[in-house]
């Protein structure tokens, strides 16, 4: 029988079960390890119009995923007709399936052996890799490039056995903890080399899931047991974006010095800094340079009430006001500021939740050191978000970096 006509022949041949064992056990395979999770597996089941074979958990999940998506055997106790085995044997195992399913799957990305006991991870994992095809050679979006240094992440999580909120920020490497959502500084900063993620099952009242745990490498110490405000994507997603961070900064730290790069930078930055000193007063020619911004309220510092200031947006630095002083023919076309939020080494993201500001078309500004919270009007909200998240943009060097070349 011609490899063609097999595949279109649908009798179950005598020897189907000698035939898939052969299939199973042929060497350079992979095939009596899972395809999905990689545990050592006893190979009793197909998902045979991908080609692979996969442990009994990762079989489950596959059949949760539909018939349209994948269509699941035994290898043991279902009969096989002659055009699955040609289907199977045509594309040549485990290892040859996934050098083409998961060509573009970052290092980053969890993977259902690192959380076993998670039905969730196997999921999410199983998903993203079958129905949405995430890290198929061809797919459109790559999965695997991402801008670094990333976008500043923030996330709200509650305690394992309460319904505390918790309150993190990562920016760059520097994984910070805030106590309350309305801090301005952090409780704690972590450097992201210096910590470990993982998601376990939890036998907490109060979650039927999983939890977060952020554990200290040099000690072992847990330092964080979270459940997710909404579903255990938050929680995914959190440790993706750490494992980004962690990465990306191991592997720049592990690169040869670039001294001449180094000191460009540098003295890029330093000129930056001269020329972002702040104002102490503000003219009418300084605004001929400034972007208006208009009135938006602000908290931080010390101060939890929110406050409206007139604000504007001057060479990286943004200024705030009691008033618009142009306005005010008593202060002659001159303004002092009642503070400042220099933007250098600063990111910007929407609280799109509202547990940090409990406040709609509000963002906070993010750096190292501080933590603003601000709310334009409704009517310029889009206006004045974008104008510093532009400016932020032009200070950062994100450039695309591959998680599955690199990592």
């Amino acid at each position: 029988m011609t490899a063609a006509a097999a595949l279109d022949d649908k009798s179950t041949p005598p020897d189907w079960k000698e035939r898939i064992e052969a299939i199973v056990n042929t060497q350079g395979t992979n095939n009596t390890v899972c395809a999905d999770c990689n545990v050592t597996s006893d190979a009793e089941w197909s998902v045979w119009n991908h080609g692979v074979f996969v442990c009994i958990k990762c079989s489950g999940i596959h059949r949760q995923l539909g018939v349209h998506i994948s269509k699941v055997k035994s290898t043991q106790l279902d009969k096989w007709r002659n055009n699955e085995l040609a289907f199977v044997s045509n594309l040549g195992g485990n290892l040859r399936v996934n050098q083409t399913l998961e060509h573009r799957k970052p290092k980053y990305f969890l993977n259902p052996s690192e959380c076993p006991s998670v039905d969730g991870v196997r999921k999410f994992f199983i998903r993203q890799k079958y129905e949405c095809r995430r890290f198929h050679t061809e797919t459109k979006e790559d999965a695997a490039t991402h801008d670094m240094p990333q976008k500043v992440q923030i996330s709200t999580f509650l305690e394992e056995n309460s319904k505390k909120k918790l309150y993190f920020q990562l920016l760059t490497q520097n994984f910070c903890f805030f106590k309350n959502g309305y801090d301005s500084y952090p409780t704690i900063s972590h450097d992201v080399l210096q910590i470990k993620l993982n998601i376990v099952s939890s036998t907490s009242v109060y979650t039927n899931t999983a939890v977060l745990v952020v554990a200290a490498n040099n000690e072992n110490t847990v330092l964080y047991r979270l459940r997710a405000m909404q579903d255990l994507s938050q929680i995914i997603d959190w440790v993706h974006a750490v494992r980004r961070a962690q990465q990306y900064y191991a592997y720049i730290d592990g690169q040869p010095s670039n001294h001449e790069h180094e000191n460009e930078h540098k003295q890029q930055q330093q000129n930056d800094s001269n020329n972002n000193q702040p104002l102490a007063e503000v003219n009418a020619q300084d605004l001929e340079h400034a972007t208006i911004l208009g009135i938006a309220s602000k908290k931080g510092g010390e101060a939890r009430t929110w406050r409206k200031r007139w604000w504007i947006l001057l060479n990286g630095v943004l200024y705030y006001f009691k008033e618009d002083f142009t306005t005010n023919k008593k202060a002659n076309g001159k303004g002092t500021p009642q503070g400042h939020v220099p933007l250098q080494n600063a990111d910007v993201v929407w609280d799109s939740d509202q547990t940090r500001t409990s406040k709609s078309n509000a963002f906070l500004i993010c750096s190292h050191n501080r933590t603003f919270y601000i709310q334009p009007l409704p009517t310029n909200k889009d206006t004045f978000y974008n104008a510093v998240n532009s400016c932020c943009e032009s200070m950062w060097n994100r450039t695309p970096f591959d998680f599955a070349k690199y990592g």
